[in-house]
């Protein structure tokens, strides 16, 4: 089941009610890509005199979801499921997620991986676009002489809050200006 990113859930569908029910989940504690929707992975109810109380979820039927997963903010959030049977008994689980950034940032070279310059000519580096769930540095590195004939390389770095790295390469290769003509 699918929520938006602030997920908010009060759900209380009563369609019958449970003897000595138990909420199970499958992993108590889970993490979670930041900036990815959440999507709540669910459990079971088991109840051992009441077959019709035996269920997975999502979907939630009777059972009480509550809780907020904010995948916009790195964090520990909780989301508790209850269900209570017909005599008052309730069974409560709590399942923690952990939003973390661990997917490293997108850096895409603007314009060619390889370029070629005639010597004594201006080049602007395109630099690069960097895409990612924070705000990321971004260095670069290695000199370009368009005075002098030959091969260089130029070297992208973007790093993420979470220390996520990532380095794309640009090659530029500086020519002659061509043959010349010369006449007494």
């Amino acid at each position: 089941m699918n929520y938006p990113k602030l997920f908010l859930i009060i759900l209380t569908l009563l369609f019958g009610a449970c003897n000595a029910a138990q909420a199970q989940l499958p992993d108590k504690l889970t993490p979670w890509e930041a900036g990815n929707p959440w999507t709540d992975p669910g459990g079971a109810v088991t109840d051992d005199s009441d077959p019709l109380c035996n269920f997975a979820f999502p979907p939630f039927g009777i059972l009480v979801v509550t809780g907020a997963v904010n995948v916009d903010v790195l964090g520990s959030y909780n989301v508790t499921y209850s269900v209570t049977d017909a005599v008052g008994s309730t069974a409560t689980v709590l399942r923690r997620v952990d939003v973390k950034d661990t997917a490293p940032p997108v850096l895409k070279l603007n314009g060619d991986a390889v370029v070629t310059v005639k010597k004594g000519s201006v080049w602007e580096d395109p630099l690069v676009s960097v895409t990612d769930f924070g705000v990321c540095v971004l260095t670069k590195s290695g000199i370009v002489d368009l005075n002098t004939i030959g091969t260089y390389t130029r070297t992208y770095r973007a790093t993420d809050p979470s220390g996520n790295t990532v380095t794309v390469q640009r090659t530029i290769r500086v020519v002659g200006q061509g043959p010349k003509i010369i006449l007494k």
